[in-house]
């Protein structure tokens, strides 16, 4: 079916029977249904190219039945977008957010929506403390703190009790703890509810965190996956056969 609304009829033949029907017309009946549109994602560009893995795990796939539609601007465009018709906005490597388009990102987050972050080697961390710690509109109890590089981190399932992490851990073969990563970006939480661990690294530093924000939800990402990034990869997270089903359990 095509996705919007339907309308379908029931008919009921009338049996051959010792007492013949009495009541014809309630042998049919109409109904009103819709199918589902798409899931509109908007993913925001800080460099070319930096949404592309992001972009290929939500639609792994070139049919136009796949239920995930994406529209991707540079992060100049952010500013003009009507945001409420995406269900969920990523920002790739986005250096900065000014605060125009924080009172615009938080309303939409705060009425339902879903942010996905995932940093880089271009982003400001002051202005991301600004934009998306405590201190900010979001009010997220976390800090965004120095870009470690470390070639020994791994991520360790065990770390953390997260539905999603469960997933993994059920699954010995899923492979996402050998996930190579060499560089991050140091974000602490307070601990409190309201953000919580998925993914831990083997030194006790979080890979990937949900945030909740009113009515909707924040994903942070604390490694690259920008592909663009050829001199100074921080990780093959967004190229690894785990990152797929990473994100669509999220």
């Amino acid at each position: 079916l095509k996705r919007g609304q339907h309308q379908a009829k029931v008919h009921i033949a009338p049996v051959t029977a010792a007492q013949p029907d009495s009541l014809l017309a309630d042998n049919t009946r109409w109904v009103v249904f819709s199918t589902a549109s798409k899931f509109q994602v908007l993913t925001v560009a800080g460099r070319y190219r930096a949404e592309e893995l992001l972009a290929t795990a939500l639609v792994p796939t070139t049919s136009d039945r796949w239920p995930v539609q994406i529209t991707t601007i540079n992060e100049g465009e952010l500013i003009d977008q009507r945001l409420v018709q995406y269900d969920m906005i990523a920002l790739c490597n986005v250096k900065q957010i000014s605060s125009a388009e924080m009172d615009q990102l938080h309303a939409y987050v705060t009425n339902g929506g879903t942010l996905f972050l995932c940093p880089g080697d271009r982003i400001d961390i002051v202005n991301y403390n600004r934009s998306f710690a405590m201190s900010s509109e979001f009010g997220l109890p976390l800090q965004w703190q120095q870009v470690v590089e470390d070639f020994d981190v791994q991520i360790q399932l065990d770390k953390t009790s997260h539905a999603i992490t469960k997933l993994f851990a059920d699954n010995p073969t899923n492979g996402i703890e050998a996930t190579p990563i060499s560089k991050y970006v140091k974000c602490v939480a307070s601990g409190a509810d309201s953000v919580q661990p998925i993914l831990i690294l083997n030194n006790g530093d979080p890979l990937y965190l949900l945030g909740s924000v009113g009515s909707g939800h924040v994903f942070i990402l604390t490694t690259s996956i920008d592909p663009s990034q050829n001199t100074d990869k921080w990780s093959d997270l967004g190229s690894w056969p785990s990152f797929l089903p990473l994100v669509h359990e999220s």
